[in-house]
Order: C-alpha cells, then sequence, then structure tokens
C-alpha cells in the first residue's frame, strides 16, 4: 500500500479502518465460474481424472481450453453440455 493509502496491486482488497471493500471491478471477476485444472474439471463433471484427460485431449469438452499449459473450463458451459436433456432422437 502506498502512503496515500492506495493499493498498488489492482484487485487487491483494500483494508480501510477495518472494513473489506471492492471496487465494481473485482467484484466482477468473482462471479467468474472458471474451473482450472483437469482435476477440478474431472469432479464437476463426476468423471475420473483419467477419463476427463482423454475428454480434454479429444476436443470432446466445449467450455475448456488451455491457457499457459493448464486446462480451464466455464462451468456455465459445462453445465450447458453436460446437463441439458438431449432431444429425442440425438444421441
Amino acid at each position: 500500500m502506498f502512503l496515500n493509502g492506495t493499493n498498488m496491486y489492482p484487485g487487491i482488497y483494500r483494508f480501510t479502518k477495518g472494513i473489506t471493500e471492492m471496487s465494481d471491478d473485482e467484484s466482477s471477476d468473482r462471479k467468474l465460474d472458471i474451473l482450472w485444472g483437469a482435476a477440478a474439471i474431472a469432479r464437476f463433471i463426476n468423471r475420473t481424472r483419467r477419463q476427463t484427460h482423454h475428454l480434454l485431449h479429444q476436443g470432446a469438452i466445449d467450455a475448456a481450453k488451455k491457457i499457459g499449459g493448464r486446462w480451464c473450463a466455464d462451468c456455465g458451459g459445462l453445465r450447458r453440455q453436460f446437463c441439458t436433456p438431449s432431444k429425442p432422437g440425438q444421441p
């Protein structure tokens, strides 16, 4: 924290007289439901890590992509892909 009371790192909580507050930019970041790592994705879709790695490498999970060598996935996209009932006549 700088001497004038501003925070030198954006996105970090500011402590003012014992009260924790967040700006609008910081609170919008908290609304992102992103899973990081194949193990977290596996738990979310109720599969083993090995099954999930296979699905990820085959490109079968539309909501997942690799960022910086690490898999990540949007929870909303996973819900749409895995929790949406299929229509009659579709596999």
